[in-house]
């Protein structure tokens, strides 16, 4: 797999304004979602960036006797949102985000299907909410672990 295409494609079809995604966005924030590719820890995207997505390439396993290849990705989804829904009973109260942050999680994960190479296969697939601590700030990381099988020919590293 040529992991820098294969980011490219995900960045193409999550920024397609015609895309599930971005159309979700638009309806549900009145924005299109951004990506980012790596993200600069000293200077991290903020609630203005929201909705976005951070991608990262975690490594790669290889080797003369390992086959199929295995590649790790990390994609994390992240949300703004302070809307709180108030039942008809007055007894409960359900932070909106929640809900959002699945439906967004969902879209993103369906792109990444949508680009990963016929011949791939994602073996693993690792949630991690944390909705709670960083509130309003709504956050899901995807680790993926996608593996290949080694074409004849191809170098093993």
């Amino acid at each position: 797999m040529d992991v820098t295409a294969f980011k490219n494609a995900l960045v193409a079809a999550l920024v397609d304004t015609d895309s599930d995604i971005q159309i979700w966005s638009y309806q549900t924030y009145g924005r299109l979602m951004k990506v980012f590719v790596g993200v600069d820890e000293d200077k991290p995207p903020g609630e203005r960036d929201c909705p976005y997505v951070e991608i990262m390439t975690e490594g790669r396993l290889t080797g003369p006797d390992k086959n199929p290849v295995e590649y790790r990705f990390i994609i994390i989804c992240n949300l703004y949102d302070r809307d709180i829904v108030k039942h008809s009973s007055q007894l409960v109260f359900e932070n909106a985000g929640l809900d959002r942050l699945e439906t967004f999680n969902g879209l993103v994960l369906d792109a990444f299907l949508g680009v990963l190479p016929n011949n791939a296969t994602v073996d693993e697939l690792e949630l991690d909410n944390s909705p709670v601590e960083s509130w309003p700030l709504l956050q899901c990381g995807m680790r993926f672990i996608v593996h290949e099988p080694r074409t004849i020919g191809q170098r093993p590293y």
